[in-house]
């Protein structure tokens, strides 16, 4: 189907798709340089080579785990341009941390020490990766994966439906669907590079039999 006279409402759909794709990558990006600089700073033996077995000593836990965290607040502090204000006591300043880690991160820095300790010279470069992408998985991905389509409504429906499968749009039943299924509609579009197939909507409720 040629891409002309794109509804505003699909365009601002795929626009804010593009967006969140970044954030994602942004956010994958942060997670891996965040160990890199900790690597950097405490890791490195004489000889430049990383050595894991410095986290077998206690001692390396908080020094390692305040560079990781140092980057997720630098990077959420620029990102959302905060100005930082002033702690009359270091619990205020700790619990100010800690939900600027939470914005980046999900955790806390006592989580994030709790998680150096428990793994020791096992927490690795793909151990780090692990958690890495648990978060983006479980709790950034799912954030902004919602709000890609809040703008969609039910009366946005047969439209989609029409932009999508055009000429075979009566293989799906637009009675059946919701909000959700709509928006999946247009994901599956792009991800198919303009043609959706009955496979890719084999699992739904609202694909219309073909006859015998």
């Amino acid at each position: 189907m040629a891409e002309e006279n794109v509804p505003d409402f699909i365009e601002l759909f795929y626009a804010k798709q593009k967006k969140a794709d970044r954030i994602i990558a942004t956010a994958q990006h942060h997670h891996t340089k965040a160990y890199q600089k900790a690597v950097d700073e405490h890791l490195l033996d004489d000889n430049g080579e990383v050595d894991h077995q410095k986290l077998e000593d206690e001692n390396f836990h908080g020094k390692f785990v305040d560079t990781l965290t140092d980057h997720y607040k630098s990077r959420i502090i620029e990102e959302l341009n905060i100005k930082v204000p002033e702690f009359k006591n270091p619990e205020d300043e700790q619990f100010y941390n800690d939900r600027l880690l939470q914005l980046a991160t999900g955790q806390t820095k006592a989580q994030i020490l709790e998680r150096v300790k428990k793994n020791k010279s096992k927490y690795t470069a793909d151990e780090h990766s692990k958690y890495a992408q648990s978060h983006i998985e479980k709790e950034l991905s799912p954030k902004i994966q919602a709000s890609i389509g809040d703008h969609i409504t039910k009366d946005h429906i047969d439209d989609i439906v029409t932009y999508t499968l055009g000429d075979k749009k009566d293989m799906v039943n637009t009675k059946l669907m919701d909000v959700n299924d709509a928006n999946s509609l247009l994901l599956n579009y792009k991800q198919g590079e303009h043609e959706i197939t009955r496979s890719m909507l084999k699992d739904t409720n609202y694909l219309v039999k073909e006859e015998d």
